[in-house]
């Protein structure tokens, strides 16, 4: 259970811009996505005038539209369900070695936060739109006098609700290696021994139900974006191998793996593709476009720990010792709403490059 913070009950209601398209405003739309822009599902307000659907005057410069943003302060705990299975392997064929594999299920209703407004749009206008949908989405959309949402008293409801909810399912995996050189015959000994550390997550699901009841879900697993924010990769593990010396001396290296994440808008899902409008008859993504994908990255890390005597001790090391540099895009794709800044993502990737660092502690 987790409940609402202050900025989700109290955050001020504020208009502002976000990255998307409506689809009222393609020339190009299915009969189906024009019946919905015409009946606005019954709101007033979310309805467009057979003579404007397809109108260039609808479009949202640049695309970016209006969305109004802020707290609620009737919004409710959320609550979640999880589900755990795991086995650990300790093989005595092996000395040394450790290993444990846990699935996980994590299913959160009542999820609190906002519906993103390219999915409320969809919900509404969609070619998926269904009546269930259009009643909570339709009833969030306000168009100016002129019919537009890119203006400040044209813009997408986007308030925090306790609406959606959201799933997310995964492997974690972890395995530990060690042994003393000792072991491995005279040549060696009197070198102390390695250790190996294995840390991996491959997230196959991070899947969204905007609207509850609402058949229409998106899954964010390899994708970042308008609509999915920062990358959720579907696969990323750290390995690290230390040396204890002899000497009172650790070294270690540690090699960090993030997989590569695609861009949301460039799949053929109507929540997600918004911004390229998302509501022809057969919704088609983007085009492509330099942002469409991130690769994979790596990173590696040199670490020493030394113990001069006993209650003192020093450490010494390099982060991202290639000094390799994070992942530009384009900055509507990284703002702040996708939890990104300086056209990067600061929480996924290193956006400082090498970093060297030294410590000291000391005990008496």
């Amino acid at each position: 259970m987790r409940a609402p913070n202050v900025l989700e009950l109290f955050g001020p209601e504020t208009v502002g811009l976000f990255g998307g398209q409506d689809p009222c405003s393609s020339s190009s739309i299915s009969a189906t996505v024009k019946h919905n822009c015409e009946t606005g599902g019954g709101f007033p307000l979310a309805q467009v005038p057979a003579n404007v659907i397809g109108s260039p005057t609808l479009s949202c410069v640049a695309n970016q539209c209006d969305s109004e943003t802020g707290g609620v302060a009737t919004v409710k705990p959320e609550e979640s369900d999880t589900r755990s299975v795991g086995a650990v392997f300790t093989p005595t064929f092996f000395d040394g070695f450790t290993a444990t594999v846990d699935y996980f299920d994590i299913y959160i209703s009542k999820a609190l936060g906002a519906i993103d407004p390219d999915a409320i749009l969809a919900s509404c206008y969609g070619p998926s739109a269904t009546a269930q949908s259009q009643a909570v989405a339709c009833a969030l959309i306000h168009r100016d006098t002129s019919h537009t949402i890119d203006t400040p008293n044209g813009f997408v409801i986007d308030l925090v609700t306790n609406e959606g909810s959201e799933q997310t399912k995964g492997f974690d995996f972890e395995a530990n290696y060690q042994f003393s050189f000792d072991d491995l015959g005279p040549a060696v000994t009197g070198w102390g021994g390695m250790t190996f550390n294995f840390v991996g997550t491959l997230n196959n699901k991070l899947d969204t139900y905007p609207i509850t009841g609402f058949a229409g879900n998106y899954n964010c697993a390899g994708l970042y974006g308008y609509v999915c924010g920062s990358p959720t990769p579907r696969w990323r593990h750290k390995l690290r191998v230390t040396w204890t010396s002899p000497w009172d001396v650790d070294l270690s290296l540690q090699w960090r793996h993030i997989s590569g994440v695609n861009l949301d808008s460039n799949t053929n899902n109507p929540l997600l593709n918004g911004e390229c409008g998302g509501s022809s008859t057969s919704p088609a993504p983007c085009p492509d476009i330099k942002d469409n994908h991130i690769a994979s990255f790596n990173y590696f890390d040199l670490a020493s720990d030394w113990t001069v005597r006993e209650g003192v001790s020093l450490r010494a090391g390099v982060n991202n010792l290639f000094d390799k540099e994070p992942p530009l895009v384009f900055p509507g794709i990284a703002g702040p709403e996708q939890f990104g800044n300086g056209n990067t993502f600061p929480g996924v990737y290193d956006a400082l490059g090498r970093e060297v660092f030294v410590a000291a502690t000391i005990k008496y």
